[in-house]
């Protein structure tokens, strides 16, 4: 399952990363109501640095430890326990490239 959303990294004093992300980007998918995680691949156009957002399309790789997502669903990506970004869905199964 591929989604499309809208990502902000955490600024690296609100707990974030201190380095950016890039494509390929590997992290756990928190979802924020039924503490349902999984593994994400993330595609980016571009670097996304702390402190910016950026529309990225994140590949779920086991969508079958989630439940049905939905387009208004938020979530939160998580490096171990710590979160450095926060999202939004913004349209479910779309193409990977």
């Amino acid at each position: 399952m591929v989604i499309e959303a809208y990502l902000i990294l955490l600024k690296t004093e609100e707990g974030g990363r201190k380095n950016p992300i890039y494509n390929d980007y590997r992290a756990s998918l928190f979802r924020n109501e039924d503490n349902s995680t999984c593994r994400v691949l993330m595609s980016l156009d571009k670097e996304i640095k702390p402190g910016q957002g950026a529309k990225v399309k994140i590949e779920i790789l086991h969508p079958e430890f989630l439940p049905a997502l939905e387009e208004v669903d938020s979530f939160t990506i998580c490096e171990g326990n710590k979160i450095i970004a926060t999202g939004g869905i913004l349209a479910l199964n779309v193409d990977k490239h």
